[in-house]
């Protein structure tokens, strides 16, 4: 996001930002939030898991063919949990999914094909 802010100007930024969050309503509709700035977590209690990771799935395609790149960390649980439990856990895998792409240098060919 930082890059996009830096190279192209905030409403470039928040143009990114409303075509993700698009995309997460068409694949997960009534249960999106924004939870601050590029951030959003599903709260989603009506999905088995295989649907939900079959969501997420879908979901990673939207964003791919819209143009969007981030890094999502998807938790499903039959146990019922706490929210924040849950979401501390996404959080975590997010961000290890964002560690993987940066160390595979998928962000400098991503760049240099732009």
């Amino acid at each position: 996001m930082k890059e996009v802010n830096d190279q192209w100007g905030h409403s470039a930024g928040d143009r990114l930002i409303c075509r993700a969050a698009e995309q997460l309503r068409a694949v997960f509709p009534g249960r999106v939030y924004r939870t601050g700035g590029d951030e959003f977590v599903v709260v989603d209690r009506q999905c088995g898991e295989e649907e939900f990771y079959a969501a997420i799935r879908a979901l990673e395609r939207e964003l791919t063919a819209h143009e969007v790149s981030c890094s999502v960390g998807a938790v499903w649980s039959s146990v019922c949990r706490s929210v924040k439990e849950q979401y501390d856990e996404a959080d975590h895998r997010m961000y290890e999914e964002k560690r993987r792409f940066y160390s595979q240098g998928q962000h400098d060919r991503r760049r240099k094909k732009d």
